[in-house]
């Protein structure tokens, strides 16, 4: 029978070595959850691309979702400016609606990435959109963001 090595990363490596029986029992303990998984993630995709298809000037679709907190630096900066770097955060989209679609990216300092930076992106948004498109009656919004920042009863109220 073949014999098989494993790595494992937790707080330390372990090492294993045994049959590749003994290495795919662990997987199997797992496999329904990634079943369910895969089937949510498929179900969430065609519900969104049917979304897309849909759109109009009053039902718009937006997608939404942190960029990573980037480090502001100067090009020739002072060599202890290496420790005290200014960090911000992006918060990027883009909305589709039957007239055309457009990207947003908003900056900020605030690198928390809470509900209520949540809540002040999304309300620059929507009062940019109620200008652009005046008939807006719906928009649907999807993000593979944390529910803590996203699905949240703070951004229901807007």
């Amino acid at each position: 029978m073949a014999s098989v090595g494993e790595r494992k990363w937790t707080g330390r490596k372990k090492e294993y070595s045994g049959s590749v029986d003994e290495a795919v029992q662990p997987l199997g303990s797992k496999i329904e959850h990634f079943k369910f998984h895969m089937f949510v993630k498929r179900e969430l995709s065609k519900y969104f691309e049917k979304l897309k298809a849909e759109v109009t000037d009053e039902k718009l679709v937006c997608q939404v979702d942190f960029a990573k907190n980037y480090g502001m630096k100067e090009q020739d900066e002072v060599q202890c400016a290496h420790w005290y770097t200014k960090t911000m955060s992006i918060f990027t989209g883009y909305v589709r609606s039957k007239s055309g679609g457009f990207g947003f990216a908003l900056p900020s300092l605030d690198v928390t990435h809470d509900k209520f930076v949540v809540n002040s992106a999304l309300e620059l948004i929507l009062n940019h959109l109620k200008t652009l498109l005046p008939n807006l009656k719906e928009i649907n919004f999807s993000s593979d963001g944390a529910a803590s920042q996203f699905k949240h009863v703070i951004i229901f109220e807007i």
